[in-house]
């Protein structure tokens, strides 16, 4: 007996293996499809945290910026204290209510 007798023949499975193939395709793409919109919104911060954080940014941007124009008007006053004598007169007249000698002040109320 030839061995060609026995030897079966393989059905054509081109055919199936191009559709297990496309299937296969299918499916990664659809699981693709499907795990970045889950990142995406996993990861993402909640867009109420979010607007929390940006108006306390806010606010503390808005404080920083009254106390540098603080700063910057305390040492305009600290300069002039230390190097304006006429400066540092009006202030000891006007906060500490001193005079000179035979000076008299008189003060009006609104």
């Amino acid at each position: 007996m030839p061995i060609e007798e026995f030897s079966m023949k393989a059905p054509h499975s081109q055919g199936r293996s191009s559709f297990l193939a496309r299937a296969t395709m299918f499916n990664v793409l659809l699981l693709l499809a499907m795990i970045v919109p889950f990142c995406v919104l996993a990861f993402r911060p909640p867009a109420a945290e979010e607007a929390a954080q940006r108006a306390r940014l806010h606010e503390l941007e808005s404080r920083r910026d009254g106390l540098m124009s603080d700063k910057a008007r305390l040492r305009q006053k600290s300069d002039l204290v230390a190097n304006d004598p006429e400066y540092l007169e009006l202030m000891a007249r006007d906060r500490l209510m001193m005079q000179k000698d035979g000076e008299y002040i008189f003060r009006f109320e609104d």
